[in-house]
This record gives structure tokens, sequence and C-alpha cells, in this order.
């Protein structure tokens, strides 16, 4: 490019517009109004859109409503006028500068854009106070492609701030409540913009200023749809009581509300928490059985977390429809299986595939993420979706799906209480390999039994409810009782249908593992259902194939035992001789290094004192075509040396500092809830970090209440605070939500004995996909070039090689292992116990 030539820069006229408005929310920030009066500002931007509102010629702001002409207008100035008394005058003269200086073209053209981006920054500044839920535009095209119906009357008795006015089309008849004047001036204000520029839209439009939970349907009319998005979570500001006790939630009370109308071939379109669909309120559960029994429910609809503005919030959409085709059956969607999300260029990015989702649903077909069941298979207490949702499972000529409840029969044991001493199973006992799965009675102690165990006399498959695993293992009967908890469900099989060791290595089969996946639930410690398990199904050949199979996968599994245990040999081999030729090599570089150095020095001393024009041979070149001089050269090479010499002496003193550090017992759990509330104190609210750890029974070997480690207290916080640092350099993106997770897990295994895990997982920017644990961990790895120097992943590997354990890395955007949800990228750290 010339260097006369200027790049010119072109303005957005919408984006610069947009700015300009946005900073008119900040002018209200010193006036003495409520948050909530701040979107008086809209008002004022349809105003100045009509040309209705103008400063000019007017000594008293208060006059404004006397120039408007059109009667819509009237009516939405009688609720946003008032704020004006509240605001200093000088105030409004400088935002209605910013609104006179509007580009009206731009206007014309993009009001509903314009309106709606300066909506969404009035409401971030709202929010704190405003407990008003909010959703992205895929989420209300979505609710009210399932509200729309050609000629509809449709009710909305809760219409807050959501902007419905501008998805409803047709020929409609709409009647909603709001008892929030101002939030009912918004929809006004939504209603007004839409049918002044789409002149097909004139249906009747009405919203009362009135409180639906007083006063439900006041003119007790005959709607064709009810369409509800009610304040989830918010207390309600009476007692109620209805036909099936008390009245507890926004959801009860609209879908008790609504029955009578709904049976009259009426539909509701209800937004509700997943907390109501699984609520064991006693209330809950007679009204969600009566819905049932009336054949109400067409479906229910979970709601992708993405398209919700406040994080960990689950909900779904229930519909009602009191016509509807799939009769005595109710189709349960997972939305999140339409929800495609890409890392291209360490971003995340989200496609609703909106026009697929619907055509799915209106097929009333089962396919991956549907489910249609009928009513009878639904339980009164959960309608959850993830509760209902069946795997499509491909089966082989000579095999069926069986439901484990159909195989097996749930051992109930015996009361243990008169009992003080026995052997009790816990998590850590219990076995996770498809061919060593009998569990070993000789190694459980016999302890003081914890409360609330179950005493099992009999033979049955072991099955751990909670956590990430079943560790299905068969307990044979010896004549000597064992005890459980109810964390643990024992199964008798029918020995008639099923061979045990198959059926147990079914269970990790990854159709088995993708319906318990899609009914486990729990953030910190992960847990199933009892009833929900025994209705899975899984594939049932015939004994004698069963028995074929197994003895096949025992074979099978056997060869690939030694094959790993060769590898291993092999690898360690490899890693040992690796090591030795790197300290070979290192200690053999130290010194020439340190030589080089030195000799380029000499050099230059030798030359400046032995030549009169030196200074004259350092610009010397090879040739005219030749870049760099003699003096560059030089330079080059003291340059380069100096690093050699650095990353050697550097690596030879940080390999010699590791090694010299003595190991000893560290308390592991007392450990890290020191460690990280120091790291708390530290953050600065920066950043989150919480430790906990998971499914507790897990480090009780028999009431113990301490775990330990055979490791250094220098060394892991060194290991830790590289790790919270590369989170922080790498990873986090400073918009005040992130987040670091540190889980102590039990259960784990090595060689010489149990073990525990520690799992490090942030929030933020995933790793690239294409790290694995071995790059991270070699020396000098960097994935961009001003990433840093590349030692820190080694660095890390060194200290977990030298308190015997060992490091996996994890993408949570593909597997999952951390319970939060919002977490990128684990590190899961295994240490064996010191016993």
């Amino acid at each position: 490019m010339d260097n006369n030539t200027r790049k010119v820069t072109k303005i957005d006229p919408v984006k610069e517009l947009k700015t300009k408005l946005s900073n008119t929310v900040f002018l209200l920030k010193n006036e003495q109004i409520h948050q909530e009066e701040y979107y008086y500002l809209l008002y004022l931007l349809v105003g100045h859109w009509q040309q209705e509102i103008s400063m000019h010629g007017v000594s008293n702001y208060f006059q404004i409503q006397r120039q408007l002409k059109n009667d819509q207008l009237k009516e939405i100035a009688a609720i946003f006028d008032p704020i004006s008394e509240k605001i200093n005058f000088i105030t409004l003269v400088e935002i209605n500068d910013v609104f006179a200086k509007i580009d009206r073209y731009v206007l014309k053209e993009r009001m509903v854009e314009i309106f709606e981006d300066l909506f969404v920054k009035i409401s971030e500044l709202v929010q704190k106070s405003d407990k008003q839920l909010m959703f992205k535009e895929g989420f209300y095209t979505f609710f009210y492609a399932l509200v729309n119906i050609e000629n509809a009357k449709i009710y909305n008795p809760f219409v807050g701030n959501h902007p419905f006015p501008l998805y409803l089309s047709g020929s409609l008849d709409f009647f909603g409540q709001e008892v929030n004047s101002i939030q009912r001036g918004i929809a006004l204000l939504r209603h007004f913009i839409r049918s002044t520029q789409e002149f097909d839209t004139k249906y009747p439009f009405r919203i009362e200023n009135s409180d639906a939970l007083w006063n439900w349907n006041p003119h007790n009319e005959k709607f064709d749809v009810i369409a509800a998005l009610p304040p989830i979570g918010n207390i309600l500001p009476m007692r109620l009581e209805g036909q099936f006790g008390a009245i507890k939630s926004f959801e009860h009370y609209i879908l008790e509300r609504s029955i009578n109308l709904v049976k009259s071939n009426s539909k509701l379109v209800l937004m509700v928490s997943n907390k109501f669909l699984s609520s064991n309120n006693s209330s809950d559960i007679k009204l969600k059985e009566r819905l049932i029994e009336l054949d109400l429910i067409e479906k229910i609809i979970s709601i992708p977390e993405i398209l919700i503005n406040k994080k960990g919030l689950q909900l779904s959409i229930l519909v009602l429809n009191g016509k509807k085709d799939t009769k005595g059956k109710i189709q349960f969607v997972n939305a999140n299986e339409y929800i495609e999300i890409s890392n291209s260029d360490s971003h995340h990015r989200s496609l609703f595939r909106l026009l697929e989702l619907l055509q799915a649903i209106r097929k009333n077909e089962i396919t991956k993420g549907i489910s249609i069941l009928p009513n009878n298979e639904v339980y009164f207490n959960d309608l959850n979706v993830f509760k209902y949702l069946r795997t499509i499972i491909k089966t082989a000529e000579n095999e069926t799906l069986v439901k484990i409840s159909d195989l097996v029969r749930v051992v109930k044991g015996s009361n243990s209480d008169s009992i003080v001493e026995g052997k009790t199973v816990t998590f850590r006992d219990l076995k996770n390999s498809k061919l060593d799965y009998q569990l070993e009675l000789e190694n459980l102690e016999e302890t003081k039994l914890l409360t609330q165990t179950i005493q099992i006399n009999e033979t049955c498959i072991l099955v751990s409810l909670i956590g990430n695993s079943l560790r299905p293992t068969l307990f044979i009967y010896d004549g000597k009782p064992i005890y459980i908890t109810e964390n643990t469900l024992a199964l008798k099989i029918n020995e008639t249908l099923v061979v045990s060791g198959y059926l147990i290595n079914e269970l990790y089969e990854s159709y088995f593992i993708e319906q318990i996946e899609s009914i486990r639930f729990g953030a910190t410690i992960p847990f199933i259902d009892k009833n929900d398990f025994l209705n899975i199904t899984v594939k049932l050949p015939s004994l004698n194939e069963q028995q074929l199979r197994l003895k096949y996968l025992s074979k099978i599994q056997e060869e690939s035992i030694e094959k790993q245990s060769a590898n291993e040999s092999q690898v360690k081999l490899l890693e040992s001789e690796l090591i030795e030729q790197n300290t070979y090599l290192r200690h053999k570089l130290a010194g020439p290094s340190s030589n080089v150095k030195y000799h380029i020095a000499q050099v230059r001393s030798i030359l400046n004192n032995t030549l009169n024009n030196y200074s004259e041979i350092l610009h010397t070149k090879l040739s005219a075509k030749h870049e760099y001089t003699l003096g560059d050269y030089l330079e080059f090479i003291e340059r380069d040396a100096k690093k050699i010499h650095d990353a050697v002496s550097s690596q030879l003193k940080v390999s010699n500092e590791i090694e010299s550090k003595q190991l000893s017992k560290i308390d592991i759990l007392s450990f890290m809830h020191h460690y990280v509330s120091q790291q708390k104190d530290k953050s600065q609210n920066h950043y989150e970090i919480n430790f906990e750890y998971l499914h507790e029974d897990a480090f009780e070997r028999q009431n113990r209440a301490n775990v330990y480690i055979n490791g250094n207290i220098e060394l892991l916080i060194e290991m830790l605070d590289n790790m919270i640092e590369n989170a922080i350099k790498h990873a986090f993106e400073g918009k005040g939500r992130d987040k670091i997770q540190i889980y102590l897990i039990g259960g784990i295994t090595f060689e010489e004995g149990p073990g525990i895990s520690l799992l490090i997982s942030n929030s933020g920017k995933p790793i690239p996909s294409n790290i694995t644990i071995n790059e991270f961990v070699r020396k000098g790895f960097t994935s961009k070039q001003e990433d840093g120097n590349g030692y820190g992943g080694w660095y890390i590997n060194e200290i977990v090689k030298q308190m015997n354990g060992r490091m996996s890395l994890i993408d949570e955007t593909v597997h999952g292992r951390a319970p939060e949800k919002d977490m990128v990228t684990s590190f899961e750290i295994e240490f064996p116990i010191f016993e």
C-alpha cells in the first residue's frame, strides 16, 4: 500500500446509531428514578420515530403529550409521561439532543432491531433488580411457532417483558394481563411498531393493567390458545389453595386454572421449570396425575440452556391440548439435540436448527432426541424430558430388547439396625472391569456399620446408583452377609433368561451407556433413579449365544490385557531410555554451551584490541547483495548461544530441584481445603474457584476420616499454581464468569492399590482440539508462538511423576467428565493413596 494512501474505515450507520442510543442510558444513572423506569427511553425512541415528540418550542417537557396525534401513542404516553416529571430538565434536553440527530431513514428501515438492542442495553442494567427471565431470539421464534394458530384467539395471563407482539402473525385476537404498568407499556410499544410497519397485522390487541393471580380471565372469555411465560422462580405473593391442595408455584396456578378451558378443545403452551416437572410436592403430583388421566398433555420440550440468559436454569415447554392427535400418548423432546456447536477459531458458535426441530415434532415419530410414550409408562411425580428419552437401538436377527426389570428382581434385603459390625460395600469396593467383576470379599474389613445399611444374604449383582459409572459387580454369597447403602442396588438375576457375566458386560456397551446418560442427574453428585434404571433395555440373545459371547469376550479381553501390559512395559522402557538420554545430553551440553558464550566474548575482545578499523570491519558485508554485517552475525551467535545456555541450565536446575524434594505423608483433603481457601483470597473476585469431593463414601475406608498421598507440599502448590495460571492466561475471557472447579474423586485403582483423582476444570475457551496430553507435557511445546516457553505442561507432568502419579487431559465439550456444565477443559491427576 502506498504511504500516502489512507485506509478508509467504513462506518456502519446502524451500529453507530445503536451506540449513541445506548449512551443515553448512562445519562439517567444520576437521576432519582427506579432502574426499571429507564425503559422510558424506548417510548422516546418510538415518539421520535413517528416525529410526534420534539423539544423545539416546548419550554416544559411535560407538554409533550399534547403534541401526540396517534391514539395508540396517547395510551402509551399515559404510562411513560409521569416518569419525565422525575427527570431533571437539563438531562431531558441532553437526551433529546441525541434523539434529534437520529438518521430517520436508518430508523425507519431497522426500527425493530434498534428498539430491541436498546431494550437489551437497558435490561442489562435492570436485570439485578428485575426478576423477569429473558431469552434469545431463537427461543421466542420456537415458542410462538407452537402458539400460532390461524384465526386464533390468544390469552396471555402474564405478559412481562417478552417480545411476543413481534412474533404473533395472521388473523388473531389477543388479550393479555400485566400488573406492571411499564412492562405493559413496552408490550404496547412493540405492538405499535409491528402494526405500523406491517399493515396486514392489525389484529385486535388488548392488554389490561391487572393481575391474573387475583383475577384470572377477568371477562370469562373462551380462547383457542393460552400462551404463558410466567415469572419462573418467583414466590407467589399470596397463599393460594386449589382443588389439589396448596398452590406453591406460578406453573401450578396456570395449569389448574387452564384445565377446564383446555378440556373444551383449547390449547395451553406453558414454560415450566424442570424443578416443577420433578416436584414431589403432594399437590403438584395430584395435579400432574389429573392431567395424565384427562389425557391433556400433548408434548414436553426441554429448552437448551444456551437460549436462556441465566446459567444453570433448566426449563421446558409443556403443551396441553384438548384435541390432540396422539391420544393416550405424550411426546418428549430434547431440543438440545437440535443445537449445533462449532469450536472453530477457538470460539463457541451455536446454531439452533429450529425448522428441523419443528418438522420433527410435527411428524410425531420416534427419532433422535424425541420419544413418544403411552400415558401408563409416565410417572406422575416426574415429567422431566430426560427421564423418558429412549435411545434407538439396532439389534441383530437373533436379538430382542428386554427391560432390566424383566430379567432381575430387586433384592430388598433385611434391616441391619440391630447389627453393630459387618462388611460394608462402598463405591470404591465395586469393580469397574468387564473381565474382573467379582466382589473380593477377602478385601472387605469388618467395621462398625453406617446408618441405614441393608443386609444382603443371597448371590446378586451390585450396581452403583451414584457417580459416573455403574460399576456392576457380582457378589457370590458364601454364608456370610454383606451390607450396602441406599446408593447401591442389589439385583437377583433370572438365570433361566440371562447369564450374570453376559448382563454385566452388556452394561458397559455404548448403547446401554447412552441410555444411562439420558437418565443421570445431579451437578455435584451424579445419580440415577432405581426405577429409571430398571426400565432401560438390553439386548438379549439366547442363553447359548450369551455363553458363547461371554467366552469370546473373555478371550478377547485377556489378549487385550496381555498386549496392553506388553505395550506398557515397552513404553516404560523407552521412557526410561529417553530420560537417561536427555539427562546425558543436558549434562554433555552444559559445559560446551557455557564455553561458546565465553569464546564469542573473547573473539570480540581480540578484534577490538588488535584492529584499528574494528568498527568499520563490524559493518562489513559478504557482498552488496547481502543484508547482514559481520557485527549482526556476531550478535546472532551471541543471542542463540545464550538461549542454548539458558535452556540447558534451566532444565538441569528444574530437574534437579524436583528430584531433590523429599516426599512425605500429606492429608490431601485438608491440603486442598486450605489451598483453595488461599486461592479464593488471591483471586480478588476476578474469577471463581471452588473445591469439593464427589460421592463422599468413596473416601471412607470404613469410616476413615483422612485420605493421604505420598507427596511434597511445595511441589503440589507449584503444580496447582501452574494449572491455575494456565487457565487464567489461555482460557479465561475476563467477562466476570470465569471459573475453576477442583474435584477430589475416590475409587481410582493403581497396580499397588487404591488411589484418588484431582479433577481440575476451568471455564472459558477450550484447549485446541489438536492438542493431546503427550503434546501438552512435551518440553518446549506451545500452541502459538506467543503462548510461552513451552515448559509449563512439562513441569507439571514432572511433578506428577515425581509423586508417582499420572495425568490426563479431558475436553469437557466432548466427554463431560466434570459435573459443572460450563467447564470446557479438565486435567485429571491421579495419585496412589498412602496406606
